[in-house]
């Protein structure tokens, strides 16, 4: 049940006519990075991350980093950029938060 969760965060794509052959997925976003695995044209595929110019794509249950040119996106994932920006901006408010809720339980000691 846990891995259908994190399935809402996974934008959907294609492998396009780009490729020739088969597309590489690499261990890291470099193209001297070891590849992990191999995608046929027009197959499927998970995108997880966008970074750059590269997508972390998902695969046969594997993982892997491909160059955007190489992915036609068909559906946007909730987990791209702009979100894990907003992410970093939102841990200093939590702080901020966190050390609310310590001086409003002060007030209801002094109470």
């Amino acid at each position: 049940a846990h891995g259908t969760l994190l399935a809402k965060d996974w934008g959907k794509g294609y492998v396009n006519n780009n490729v020739k052959g088969t597309l590489k997925g690499r261990k890291k976003p470099n193209p001297k990075s070891k590849v992990v695995l191999k995608v046929n044209k027009n197959e499927p595929v998970g995108i997880k991350y966008n970074h750059k110019s590269w997508y972390k794509i998902r695969y046969g249950g594997k993982l892997g980093w491909v160059l955007h040119k190489y992915i036609t996106v068909t559906e946007r994932g909730e987990d791209d950029d702009d979100k894990i920006k907003k992410e970093n901006q939102r841990v200093p408010s939590l702080n901020k938060s966190s050390s609310n809720t310590k001086t409003s339980k002060n007030k209801y000691d002094l109470d």
